[in-house]
């Protein structure tokens, strides 16, 4: 009962059945989100069932670990063309993205249609 009126004057919050945490305040953001770890665990031990992460979990982690490897790239890529050339962002981006793709190289009929 106790639980339940510090979860209702908002003191801690109510992640399931038995478990609360106190949230994590940002100064921008507000209240995060509990910890994914933790309340895995929380589960695990109230429960007494061993659960292992999963597969589409690693991959979020490596997929987002090479997107932000591809934004940090792109972005410095970006901010030098800027300082050559003024042309629109969209124009740009394809332009980045097609050197990106092709090892910083443009492919042969567009640098030959470039020059003419």
């Amino acid at each position: 009962m106790a639980l339940s009126r510090l979860a209702h004057a908002g003191d801690i919050r109510r992640i399931g059945r038995g478990l609360y945490d106190y949230p994590r305040q940002h100064a921008k953001l507000g209240a995060l989100s509990p910890d994914s770890g933790q309340v895995t665990q929380a589960f695990s031990a109230q429960s007494g069932d061993t659960l292992a992460p999963s597969e589409a979990a690693a991959t979020v982690r490596t997929d987002l670990r090479e997107e932000l490897g591809f934004l940090a790239i792109f972005d410095r890529a970006m901010a030098g063309l800027r300082a050559i050339v003024d042309m629109p962002d969209r124009r740009a981006a394809l332009l980045i993205r097609l050197l990106l793709q092709n090892s910083g190289k443009l492919p042969t009929a567009s640098a030959a249609s470039s020059t003419n």
